[in-house]
């Protein structure tokens, strides 16, 4: 996994900052299962975003993704909602029919792809503590 890593991320400060994360072996090998994944499924180049050139040189006219650094969330960085309040909140679905339709998700979602779908559901389940990190999710989405 260390070697996956190492390959995807080849700038070596972004390498030594994930492991700087205070990322443990089982983390460091699910992100190492998760390029794996990846790579099979998407038989794409994969790069990383501070790296100028993808992992292994393949085909130009094959797909390319790059990614982020994996980082490390913690779990006292979000809010914990309990089933009641999030059923009565209807964050992402209604009380009464259980419907997507009707609920906050519903009335603001406006991605276009499946991964950004997840997102979004994601950042409404577990909202954020930090001001600085909502300021950062601010400016992703502002036009």
């Amino acid at each position: 996994a260390v070697l996956k890593l190492k390959s995807t991320f080849k700038d070596v400060a972004s390498f030594d900052q994930i492991l700087s994360s205070q990322m443990n072996d089982a983390e460091i090998q699910a992100c190492g299962a998760i390029l794996h994944y990846v790579q099979h499924t998407h038989k794409a180049q994969i790069g990383s975003s501070s790296s100028s050139s993808p992992s292994h040189q393949q085909d130009p006219a094959q797909p390319k993704i790059i990614l982020s650094n994996p980082t490390k969330q913690m779990q006292d960085s979000t809010m914990l909602i309990d089933s009641t309040t999030r059923k009565c909140l209807e964050l992402t679905r209604t009380a009464l029919e259980n419907e997507r339709k009707g609920s906050l998700l519903w009335a603001i979602d406006r991605t276009v792809t499946g991964p950004g779908a997840r997102l979004l559901t994601s950042w409404l389940n577990n909202p954020l503590l930090s001001v600085t990190e909502i300021n950062r999710r601010l400016d992703a989405v502002e036009f």
